[in-house]
């Protein structure tokens, strides 16, 4: 966004998404992963939108998808907005839970990438923190901390571990109508373009 350094919206998702990177380099899944970069979020999705668009016969055997927006900051607590079955908001949490992390599920469409890839059927999640300086002058390097980075990374290390090894996964590989309705709607009518 004009006048926002970026660094919580969302430079630290690009560290978080180049460490997972490094560690599937050095332990290869058994399914296959995707790494993605979308730019042009905030006008309206255009990135990923530009993806699912352009690749949607791949897409077909995608089961998952997780997005990753505001994160780095010390501050705040992690929550997963989850649009997607509600019974995937159920395995996040017992999951999370064995594994002592403090993370909020909310089973919801979420303002992000995500929405490109649920709006196509697939099952996705938006990991966000709770933070300051969002689309402000205040988002700013100094506030991003290493140890942050690499908590958030093992969250979402923990979720791609554990569906790589799940046969069959353990919910739904769907998103219901009725949210991919209301993706549709907003798609069709601009309504995306809530950032701007």
């Amino acid at each position: 966004m004009p006048g926002s350094p970026g660094a919580y919206d969302n430079l630290a998702a690009n560290a978080i998404l180049l460490n997972l990177f490094r560690h599937y380099l050095a332990h290869r899944s058994r399914r296959p992963l995707l790494f993605l970069f979308c730019g042009a979020e905030e006008p309206g999705l255009c990135g990923s939108r530009a993806f699912v668009i352009r690749h949607g016969r791949e897409l077909e055997r995608d089961l998952f998808h997780c997005n990753i927006d505001l994160s780095g900051q010390e501050g705040g607590t992690d929550v997963l907005g989850v649009t997607a079955e509600p019974e995937v908001c159920g395995v996040l949490s017992d999951l999370f839970g064995r594994r002592g992390f403090p993370v909020e599920t909310k089973n919801q469409i979420w303002s992000s990438d995500s929405n490109s890839f649920a709006e196509a059927g697939i099952p996705s999640l938006t990991l966000d923190r709770d933070g300051i300086g969002m689309h402000t002058a205040e988002d700013t390097a100094d506030r991003i901390r290493e140890d942050v980075i690499v908590y958030q990374t093992e969250l979402i290390r923990t979720i791609t571990d554990a569906l790589d090894h799940a046969e069959p996964l353990p919910f739904p590989e769907i998103v219901p109508q009725a949210m991919r309705e209301e993706l549709r709607h907003q798609f069709q009518s601009g309504e995306t373009e809530i950032f701007v």
